[in-house]
Formats: structure tokens, C-alpha cells, sequence
């Protein structure tokens, strides 16, 4: 009885998909999905389904996203134990909502989400309980003569484009596991973005994006308390401490396409804030410091052999930009008074693209993400070093010798190879298997005798997708 139940159940959704798409006229199958007319509107259905699997031989207790700077060190029990598993959670859903020109404006609605949430009950046990999330969600309206306007969440305007400066057309690396590659810059954050497209070649644009710091070690001064983040209350999380910034990041980048690559220069301002209150005069007593920072950066991407093979490269530099590198370091620490000090990163990746045939892609990436020593002098700061500390010893699990602050992360790179073959393609989509081999290593600051903590990780993905009603 519960067969024919499923069978009738089954019968009928089809019946109802086949009803909605009854006249030709009404539905094409695209590159981007399913779309068919919904009064005025066109409506466009995509995402693809996910049977993924992974390997790592360091046991961080991830699922098909790494994290590139939790690498067990020496003599952890982390280190010793491998993490392996199978998933679906990186399956992925997409609307696309394209209303018809009005006045010289052109509307649309964008949603992709997929399953990488983890609600405080979900497991790996029997049903998992693992839940949705937004990736995007936006809408923008595009005007005759260039303007285009952003408002939602989306791609940081700091994140490279395939071509000009247009949403959806984001260049993030081929890679199975969903942290992608150190180096790779990127948020996908609530924001308003402007941008002019001046004509097929120059386009320039800026936005300014919900703000958010990563915090390194916040030492209170002595006789004082310091707050950089606050724990979440109402629709926030409140396992998780939110920082206070008190205006939005600004990004600015302009985007050159001459004919022969894509070309990108962009440069974003952050402001960061805590609160230093005395423990004998209180928060009467105290005050707030804030700190500007912000950085540069490049992008490119250059046909080698055109529609063949492409090179791409990005650089950001500057201080405080840790949260925009896929490692995510940290932005700031505090110096002895409490005052906040930004910490100077680099983070840097090039990359091989290669199509070989129409259903080959193959890729090889190399990048790294480096924060430079910010010591303030009597154990304040990012990698500080006290007197008398063997930094060796943050390789110990129970030490107990050692700060936690005082291990700190200096530099994360990768090298990752992989590929995908769509070994299926026709009126139903297409459907792909991929695979992925990465060496990842961590490195924390060195103490004045030369001890220098290491990590290191080798991981192996591969994928199975289905990607309905796309060619």
C-alpha cells in the first residue's frame, strides 16, 4: 500500500510539472535551468543535487568544507585520526525572477541556498537535522544606460568576476570542498552596490557590505575590561559573539575586459570598535576605540590559449582584511590600553583553468594567506611572544605551558588539483562526477630560539551531481 501511495504521490507531481509547461512557447530549456513565463515574469529554475565524499588524513571533524587554519599540530590526538565521510549537504537550489522591462529598467530576483547550516541539533546520527541557508539573495534592476543596482545578500564586489562587474558571473575556484583554496577572497554578505557599466570594456562600481570582524587575541589592560564582540540574542545566534562595528565596509573596484582577459583593481575601508571599561569606575568610566583600516587589491584572468586554458591571479593587501580571505584570519587585536591595532595580511592565488574538450574542466591552484607579527609588548598583541615561553610547546594538546593566544597562526597555503567530467548531457540536464586532491599547511609564529609550530593536511574529494534541465 505505501508503494502505491509513493507511485501516486510520484504521478502526480510529474502530472503537475508537465501541466505547467504544456505549451512550448511557455518553457526552454537554458544553460542556467529550467525557465518558463509566469505572467510578465520569467522564471528560472536551477541548482543540481549532490552525492559528495571526503578525506582527510588530519581529523578535523568537518564536513565537505575545511578549515585551513584548524590543522591538528604534532602530538594532538586530532593529528592521529583521520576524517572521512559521505554527504548531500552541498546540493544546491537556485530561483531566478526576471520581470519585464519598465521605463528602461530592467528587474530581477535572485535566491541559491543549500543545506551547510547547522542548527544546535543537527547530528551525522539517524535524520541529521542539518539545515538550510541563504547563500544569495538579492535583487537588482539594471537600467538602459548602464546603472545597475544591487540590494540584498550577495557576492562581496570584492570577489572576481568572469567578465565586468556583474552579479552571478563571480569567478570562485572549481573546487569540491566548499571553503575553496587560501587566497581566495571572498564573503557573500548583505549589501547595497552601485555599478556603472560605461560600455563593454569598462565597468566601475561600489558597495557598502555588513560589517563583521574576525577578533585575535584581546588582552583587557590591566584593571579593566575590554569588549570586542557581544553574544547573540533575538534572530542571531547565541552561541556566537557579534563584534560592533559601527559603520558598514566600503568596497570600490573597477573591472576592465579589453578584449584579450578580465582585469580588476579594488580597494575597501573597514572600521572596527571595542569598549575599554575600568573595573573600578565602570562602563561610566569607560570608552569606546575605533580604528580604520582597509586594503588593495588586483585581479586578473588571461586567456593563455583562448577557450582552452586560462590564468588567473588575485592579490589583497593591507590591514585588517583577514575576514575576507577564505582562511580566515584574524582582523584585529588590542594593544595594552585597550585600543585596537590592525593586523596586516597579504593573501595571494593564481590558478590554471583548462577545457580541454566541452565536458572536461580541469584546474590547478596555489595560494596563501600571511599575517604579519603584531607584538605590543607584554603579551598584547598577535603572535606576542612572553618572556620565557617555548613556543614548541603549542604542539602539545595538554601542555597547559602555553597561551592559546599565544599559538597564533602566521601563514596558511594550498596547492589543489582537481577535475570534472560531465559524462551525461541531454533534454534532462547534465550530469558531472568531479574530484579533488589538496596539501594544505598552517604555520604559527616562531619564538626567539627558532621553535615554529607546524601543521599540515592532505584531503581527497570527489563528486557526483545532477544538474536538472541545464546543458
Amino acid at each position: 500500500m505505501k508503494y502505491n501511495t509513493l507511485y501516486k504521490a510520484v504521478a502526480l507531481g510529474i502530472s503537475i510539472i508537465a501541466a505547467a509547461s504544456a505549451h512550448a512557447d511557455d518553457q526552454a530549456i537554458t544553460g542556467n535551468g529550467a525557465s518558463f513565463n509566469l505572467g510578465e515574469a520569467k522564471v528560472t529554475l536551477g541548482g543540481f543535487i549532490a552525492a559528495e565524499g571526503y578525506y582527510r588524513n588530519r581529523d578535523q571533524s568537518a564536513d565537505i568544507g575545511s578549515s585551513f587554519t584548524a590543522l591538528p599540530l604534532a602530538n594532538t590526538d586530532a593529528n592521529h585520526l583521520t576524517n572521512n565521510g559521505l554527504t548531500a549537504r552541498q546540493s544546491r537550489l537556485s530561483l531566478l525572477i526576471q520581470g519585464p522591462e519598465i521605463s528602461g529598467i530592467k528587474p530581477e530576483a535572485y535566491y541559491e541556498g543549500d543545506f551547510l547550516g547547522s542548527a544546535l541539533t543537527a547530528n551525522s546520527k539517524q535524520s541529521n537535522s542539518y539545515t538550510p541557508r541563504a547563500r544569495q539573495l538579492f535583487m537588482d534592476f539594471t537600467t538602459d544606460y548602464g546603472l545597475q543596482v544591487l540590494a540584498g545578500q550577495a557576492w562581496s564586489l570584492a570577489t572576481q568576476n568572469k567578465v565586468g562587474i556583474t552579479a552571478r558571473k563571480e569567478n570562485a575556484p572549481l573546487t569540491i570542498d566548499a571553503q575553496y583554496v587560501p587566497g581566495f577572497t571572498w564573503t557573500r554578505n548583505p549589501q547595497l552596490r552601485v555599478v556603472e557599466k560605461f560600455n563593454d570594456m569598462f565597468s566601475a562600481g561600489m558597495s557598502l557590505e555588513n560589517a563583521q570582524a574576525i577578533v585575535g587575541p584581546a588582552k583587557a589592560p590591566a584593571g579593566s575590561t575590554v569588549t570586542t564582540a557581544i553574544a547573540g540574542s533575538a534572530n542571531n545566534n547565541s552561541t556566537v559573539n557579534y563584534t560592533t562595528d559601527s559603520i558598514p565596509d566600503v568596497i570600490g573596484k573597477v573591472a576592465i575586459d579589453p578584449g584579450f582577459g578580465h582585469f580588476e583593481a579594488l580597494a575597501m575601508v573597514r572600521n572596527f570598535r571595542d569598549r575599554v571599561d575600568p573595573t573600578a569606575g565602570g562602563p561610566a568610566a569607560g570608552s569606546n576605540k575605533t580604528a580604520t583600516a582597509g586594503g588593495w587589491g588586483v585581479n586578473f584572468i588571461v586567456p593563455v590559449v583562448p577557450k582552452y586554458l586560462d590564468f588567473q591571479g588575485s592579490v589583497l593587501n593591507g590591514k585588517g582584511i583577514g575576514r575576507y580571505g577564505t582562511s580566515t584570519l584574524p582582523d584585529y587585536t588590542t594593544k595594552p590600553d585597550g585600543s585596537i591595532s590592525a593586523i596586516s595580511e597579504t593573501q595571494a592565488l593564481i590558478g590554471l583553468v583548462a577545457h580541454p574538450t566541452p565536458i572536461l574542466d580541469l584546474y590547478a591552484y596555489a595560494g596563501m594567506e600571511k599575517a604579519s607579527r603584531d607584538d605590543q609588548g607584554a603579551g598584547y598583541g598577535y603572535g606576542a611572544q612572553p618572556a620565557g615561553v617555548n613556543i614548541a610547546n603549542c604542539a602539545l594538546s595538554t601542555s597547559g605551558s602555553v597561551a592559546a593566544s599565544t599559538c597564533n597562526i602566521s601563514t596558511v597555503k594550498q596547492v589543489t588539483v582537481g577535475g570534472w567530467y560531465k559524462f551525461y548531457q541531454g533534454n534532462m540536464g547534465n550530469m558531472q562526477a568531479g574530484l579533488q586532491y589538496s596539501h594544505t599547511s598552517a604555520d604559527a609564529f616562531s619564538d626567539a630560539a627558532g621553535n615554529e609550530p607546524k601543521g599540515s593536511m592532505n584531503a581527497a574529494f570527489f563528486s557526483l551531481r545532477y544538474y536538472p534541465f541545464q546543458k
